[in-house]
């Protein structure tokens, strides 16, 4: 039996701060605080970007044409955040039939600063990831953080979604420490109760 090769379509970028600050001086930034409710996101052919997700999740999709950018945050997150998140994918996805997504953000469920906002923000992210699962995605998921001292930064191109990391400041008082470059996917792993790339998406560090 032969197997057959996946040649990834996207690439996963992990970037450090200054390099991911220089990629964006040009993209658009979209969901801008407090701009974190699902009828938020954007859909569109240009280069995006939103940062700062703390307990939000990060949802970055192409398919093939568009890309689209939503930022989640679980205090905003109504009972029917399913139903319309299916809607917007399956509207996006309806386009051309394909449908590529990265899933970030979000806390670990075992959080202990805060047991119920880890609680909410760990269901914000599974719930995200059940919506594309079910309709197919090439899924790419580095979501849960371990330890709070950094937030989630993501953009969305043509071929790349990439993400990328800054001190939380929001948390500074806990004592954290200054989050240290990801560099690889042992890191990022660590980091993350949820690392699982797509064989579909290629993963690469730029620091």
């Amino acid at each position: 039996m032969t197997m057959k090769l996946i040649t990834p379509k996207y690439e996963i970028v992990v970037q450090s701060p200054k390099k991911f600050k220089a990629l964006i001086s040009d993209f658009r930034e979209v969901c801008e605080f407090p701009n974190y409710r699902i009828n938020d996101g954007v859909s569109s052919k240009e280069h995006k970007f939103s940062a700062n997700a703390n307990t939000c999740t990060l949802l970055g999709m192409n398919n093939g044409v568009d890309t689209y950018l939503g930022h989640y945050a679980p205090e905003y997150k109504k009972p029917d955040f399913k139903e319309k998140l299916d809607y917007i994918v399956k509207k996006f996805q309806d386009k051309t039939g394909e449908l590529d997504a990265v899933i970030a953000g979000g806390y670990s469920y075992d959080v202990i600063n805060n047991p119920q906002a880890a609680k909410d923000s760990f269901t914000l992210v599974a719930q995200v990831g059940e919506v594309l699962d079910k309709n197919g995605a090439n899924l790419t998921v580095i979501a849960g953080k371990r330890v709070p001292s950094f937030v989630d930064n993501l953009a969305v191109t043509e071929d790349k979604f990439v993400l990328s990391h800054s001190p939380n400041y929001a948390t500074c008082f806990l004592k954290y420490p200054e989050p240290e470059v990801i560099k690889n996917a042992s890191q990022l792993d660590a980091k993350y109760e949820i690392f699982e790339p797509s064989e579909t998406h290629k993963l690469s560090f730029d620091f």
